[in-house]
């Protein structure tokens, strides 16, 4: 599908393209299905003597060819836009000094509605080291703020990770691939019980 195409098709929508900051990238060959999608980018590419495929930013993501480590199998890999993550990592960075004096219940109960919130969007395979680094993040940032509350009082290691065990939700895939989303486990053969 050529650029000229594309943008026909979306001005049906009232949409158009803008040539500077919108291009066609060649991952794979055109192909109505997931599952039939073939490493051909990478190897025309490397005929032609050119690097790795491009990236591309897309709904959030940093988009960009790779390989399964399981199979070797060509895959589509996904990983948080960085400049998302660091505007996210701000606007906490941000709040948390303004609520240091609130109790500790209410602080954690709104980190954990953050980090919540940021599972929810991001939380697909392949992207864990972003998440991984994500919380991590938040993490120290809490401690900070919570170690800044007081000069007398020490907030111990250990009594800080009783309040990330109870505060923080646990970092694993929400949006699994699409063979996998639909693995439904029933009882007989009826695929409605």
């Amino acid at each position: 599908m050529n650029h000229r195409r594309t943008d026909q098709c979306l001005r049906r929508y009232h949409r158009h393209l803008v040539p500077t900051t919108n291009c066609l990238c060649k991952y794979f060959p055109a192909v109505a299905r997931q599952d039939l999608l073939w490493p051909d980018a990478a190897k025309q590419r490397e005929t032609r003597g050119e690097r790795k495929p491009e990236t591309f930013n897309f709904l959030g993501f940093t988009h960009f060819c790779t390989r399964s480590r399981k199979w070797g199998s060509f895959v589509i890999g996904r990983n948080t836009i960085k400049k998302r993550m660091r505007a996210n990592l701000k606007a906490i960075k941000v709040e948390l000094p303004k609520s240091m004096h609130d109790p500790i219940a209410k602080t954690g109960a709104w980190v954990k509605q953050m980090l919540q919130g940021h599972l929810n969007c991001y939380a697909v395979s392949g992207n864990y080291p972003s998440l991984w680094w994500f919380c991590n993040q938040v993490r120290w940032l809490w401690l900070k703020s919570l170690r800044r509350r007081s000069q007398n009082a020490r907030l111990s290691w250990d009594r800080f990770l009783r309040l990330v065990d109870r505060f923080f939700p646990p970092i694993k895939v929400l949006h699994p691939l699409r063979l996998h989303r639909f693995d439904a486990k029933t009882r007989g053969s009826s695929p409605v019980r």
